[in-house]
């Protein structure tokens, strides 16, 4: 069966129309992709938390640990590029020095 258009008019007017149409294969394909993007976004592992120091001895950045819900960073790592730093652990406290302080 041939259909016609009746807004256009011509030779190029009566064309057949078909009920269903073929999915080009790049349409699936880009399809695919996006899905498996999507779910990859998604899904991927969150990244780790940093916090990022700057001064004029030095500019670096610490990985923050989570425990029990809290964020910690190193005390020692904070301060160990700028300048001498020390710990000592003694009963139930420490003793922290930094550049003979």
């Amino acid at each position: 069966m041939r259909w016609s258009n009746p807004s256009t008019s011509g030779a190029s007017a009566s064309r057949p129309l078909s009920r269903g149409r073929l999915v080009p294969a790049a349409s699936i394909m880009f399809a695919f992709t996006t899905a498996v993007a999507s779910v990859l976004l998604l899904y991927s592992t969150p990244e780790e938390k940093r916090i990022s120091i700057y001064s004029n001895a030095a500019n670096y950045t610490l990985p923050i640990l989570e425990r029990n819900g809290a964020d910690y960073i190193g005390l020692l790592e904070v301060f160990e590029p700028l300048g001498t730093v020390s710990a000592k652990a003694s009963g139930t406290h420490w003793k922290f020095r930094y550049n003979e302080v």
